[in-house]
């Protein structure tokens, strides 16, 4: 509706609808517009009282009543009635001698007609968003419930609700929408239903987004809502670690929807988290190629293929960024231009430790002077609190205001690069990024600083001479790159580069062996993936009795690879003893869920047993005879 007259249209709006609401009655309203209408007066028109101040004319009473008739009978003829099961129930227009509806006791045509012919009809299309917006949440559910809302208006309108923050005034209208069996499956109805998906990611709500793809899934036929469906599924595959249900999901989507490009972009995410850098520029190629010429595909798209035909990770980086003031970008670019500075190496204050050498890591004075500095800019009250790998957020550094503070120093400071404490800073905030830490962007930030960490630990040792010194933990001096080296192995783990994370995993015992972080467990884990029994062996030996089940259990498994029956027997048993719950669900097809505290695992609880099994029974069920063994050891118990 265009502004064409002299009142506050977009105040005059939403109270409007909201009368026709609560009254839901023609006339009723009528005298509500007339009565009101001078409240929304916009104070540059014509005044409507004389004014002795001013030589301007005053809007005559019966052109505000004409005025006051017009837009309400428009509004009114425009607007869905929740009493008339939310349809429009339009007054009967005024014949040309009937009397004027304005009241003046004209007829009409000798009266409003002309202004009337002046104002179109108003679209119901135009007010659906207006009346969802002023609605009560039980109109609102009931609209969406009704089927009469356009999918494209309660789509976008629950996007808005979700930019500003209102997740649940999205849901509210789009639950009802997928409640059933999917009423259509065109493109309005899979922006819809993308636009839930991502409500129930920021409710937290993962096993309604779960049932919901999967009922989609099953009910809708081939079509662009079906499609979505495998896509978003491929998406959740993925970032669970199962690459191998993501390709099908994937492939499934495909056939449904052959040149959506979200579908390219999970192919070349898919190959990034596999390592298979090059069939991804590949693939990125032969979708730009695929998609250039169709005029519905975006230019947003089309520019993150081309981008990724020569570097897919900094592709998805920058598609983020575009979301999120390229705040990650600004990041990457600032590692880019540093990357090439030679490491500085630390010093070591040592002294003996049970017959070896014990240190503890001192950065050069400049370093130590510029990491002062440094937390002055980049305040841990609003870093995320680190222990081990575990990152506990107690404040957002990504937070308008905090960003630009640490961001804008570092960007002044390439020197920045050569401290360890400042790397492990800069570890903790890239796991909290806008983005999350996907692969693609792990690669491109968090990597290069644990590498320069390790750059930096390794320059340090050299000076040092051939055998490592002990750097305990328990010395708050060692902990920042301990945490790195201990990041950097995690980081390899997930990228498949087991070779590079067992040898780092042994570096990290080796400088701290009391292992306060866990290292060990990955390590047996490592070493079976490879099968390499008699380290694994080798590794339990040197912490017997320990807390964690990978290491009994892994020790039990080895022995039985390499063989040495009567020792794997012995083996599983002492390690059935200490951890009575893991051999239950470890040899179970599927087990329920405990629930996981983020912290850590309790001793010989539930979640223990549970976390180990989901990681290690697949090791169990390649290796020939092994799960038949833990059945007829179960049996004998």
């Amino acid at each position: 509706m265009d502004n064409q007259f002299p009142f506050d249209l977009e105040a005059l709006l939403p109270d409007a609808v909201q009368a026709i609401l609560e009254l839901q009655d023609e006339q009723r309203f009528l005298d509500w517009m007339r009565s009101h209408l001078p409240d929304y007066w916009a104070e540059e028109a014509p005044p409507l009282q004389e004014d002795l101040f001013s030589n301007r004319e005053p809007v005559p009473a019966e052109l505000l009543n004409s005025l006051a008739a017009l837009i309400g009978r428009t509004l009114w003829n425009a607007t869905p009635l929740p009493a008339n099961g939310f349809r429009p129930r339009p007054m009967p227009e005024p014949g040309r001698n009937d009397p004027c509806p304005c009241g003046s006791g004209l007829k009409f045509k000798r009266c409003c007609l002309p202004l009337y012919r002046q104002f179109p009809p108003l679209a119901t299309d135009e007010i659906w968003s207006i009346l969802l917006e002023v609605a009560d949440r039980a109109t609102r559910q009931a609209a969406a419930s009704s089927r009469q809302v356009p999918v494209q208006v309660l789509a976008q309108l629950a996007s808005e609700y979700l930019d500003e923050g209102r997740p649940k005034k999205a849901l509210q209208l789009l639950d009802p929408l997928f409640a059933g069996k999917p009423s259509g499956t065109g493109e309005a109805y899979d922006y819809a239903f993308n636009v839930l998906l991502d409500t129930y990611d920021r409710l937290g709500y993962r096993q309604k987004k779960q049932k919901l793809l999967e009922r989609v899934i099953q009910q809708a036929g081939r079509s662009p809502l079906r499609a979505g469906a495998w896509l978003r599924l491929a998406s959740m595959r993925m970032d669970a670690g199962d690459r191998e249900g993501a390709w099908e999901a994937l492939e499934k989507g495909r056939q449904d929807q052959p040149n959506d490009p979200f579908a390219g972009m999970l192919e070349v995410e898919l190959l990034l988290t596999e390592g298979r850098l090059n069939e991804a520029r590949e693939r990125a190629r032969f979708w730009y190629r695929k998609l250039k010429k169709r005029p519905e595909v975006t230019e947003e798209a089309l520019d993150f293929f081309a981008l990724a035909t020569e570097d897919p990770d900094r592709a998805f980086i920058e598609m983020t960024s575009g979301m999120n003031e390229a705040l990650e970008l600004r990041l990457l670019d600032w590692i880019e231009r540093v990357s090439d500075r030679p490491p500085s190496a630390y010093s070591l204050d040592c002294w003996e430790e049970e017959g070896m050498q014990a240190c503890r890591l001192q950065p050069p004075r400049k370093i130590d002077e510029l990491f002062d500095e440094w937390q002055q800019h980049f305040s841990h009250e609003d870093a995320p609190f680190a222990t081990e790998f575990l990152d506990i957020g107690i404040g957002d550094p990504w937070a308008p205001g905090v960003v630009e503070r640490w961001l804008g120093w570092l960007e002044k400071h390439p020197e920045a690069f050569d401290s360890i404490e400042i790397l492990d800073d800069l570890a903790d905030t890239v796991t909290m990024t806008p983005s999350g830490l996907a692969l693609w962007l792990g690669n491109k930030l968090y990597r290069p600083l644990l590498e320069r960490s390790l750059q930096i630990l390794q320059a340090t040792l050299r000076v040092h001479g051939a055998t490592p010194p002990l750097l305990p933990w328990g010395h708050m001096e060692n902990r920042p790159a301990l945490r790195n080296l201990g990041r950097l192995v995690e980081f390899e783990e997930e990228a498949g580069e087991l070779e590079a994370a067992i040898e780092h995993a042994n570096l990290l015992l080796a400088l701290n062996p009391d292992d306060n972080q866990g290292i060990r467990a990955i390590l047996a884990y490592l070493l079976l993936r490879l099968n390499r029994p008699e380290e694994v062996i080798e590794l339990s030996n040197r912490y017997p009795g320990d807390v964690h089940a990978e290491l009994p259990f892994s020790k039990a498994l080895a022995l039985f690879r390499l063989d040495r029956k009567a020792e794997a027997e012995e083996a599983l048993r002492e390690a059935n003893e200490a951890l009575p719950k893991v051999l239950p669900m470890l040899r179970r097809k599927s087990v329920k869920k405990p629930e996981i505290d983020p912290i850590g695992f309790r001793y010989g609880g539930d979640d223990q047993a549970w976390l180990y099994r989901e990681k290690h029974r697949p090791l169990w069920e390649e290796t020939p005879g092994a799960m038949d063994w833990l059945k007829q050891f179960h049996a004998r118990r």
